[in-house]
């Protein structure tokens, strides 16, 4: 790619980024609603909508899916391996969180509840994983060339898109410094693992599965 085009499409990135940051902090200041309305409804349109106008403009050569970081040589292999990574991850985060107890606990669980706020991690996993390595670190790594670089650049990037949720709840203290600890871990992790396989569909199992660890095994009482 010619240094003349690279900065164009870096250009575009960030333009994208920055319309992505500018309605989602419209919309966690001034919408207040339950959860399933940002993370189905409102996040999805707002991070997607404008990755996808971006790439049917200027990607048009490649499919929205390759074009998105969602391809795959065997699609249904690496499925199934997301599908097994994540459930060891959740069994090992269960054993690790709880410990012996795990059993007997999930024997009384609120299973529906356990249902909805794996349905939610799946939506914010995807949404996310398609915004921060599919769109910011892909595109950034065409552009410099370099994986360290981009993984920064785009840690950050994603980094300051995460904070208008943050600044808009009242968490504060131990729990915000562990969620924005854990923003930058599932970053870092899910950009190795999107290098390894070349597509986003382990890094959206192990971005769920970490997601669940905190909403179910830790924060949300289910222990």
């Amino acid at each position: 790619m010619k240094e003349e085009k690279k900065e164009i499409l870096v250009e575009r990135v960030l333009t994208v980024w920055g319309v992505v940051v500018i309605l989602w902090s419209f919309f966690r200041s001034n919408v207040a609603g339950p959860l399933w309305l940002s993370e189905f409804i409102a996040k999805p349109a707002i991070f997607l909508l404008p990755i996808l106008v971006f790439v049917t403009r200027f990607q048009s050569g490649k499919g929205i899916a390759s074009a998105l970081g969602l391809q795959a040589q065997h699609t249904f292999r690496e499925i199934l391996l997301a599908l097994g990574i994540f459930l060891a991850l959740m069994v090992i985060g269960a054993y690790t969180l709880m410990g012996g107890a795990v059993v007997s606990l999930l024997g009384s669980a609120q299973w529906s509840r356990i249902m909805m706020f794996t349905t939610i991690a799946l939506a914010t996993a995807v949404v996310e994983e398609i915004m921060g390595r599919g769109f910011l670190f892909r595109y950034l790594l065409q552009y410099s060339r370099s994986m360290l670089l981009s993984a920064v650049l785009s840690s950050i990037l994603f980094f300051i898109l995460y904070l208008p949720g943050i600044l808009t709840t009242s968490i504060s203290g131990q729990v915000l410094m562990m969620s924005l600890m854990l923003n930058l871990t599932i970053s870092f992790v899910t950009i190795m693992l999107y290098s390894l396989r070349g597509n986003l569909y382990l890094p959206i199992a192990v971005h769920m599965a970490i997601l669940l660890w905190f909403d179910i095994l830790w924060t949300s009482g289910v222990r």
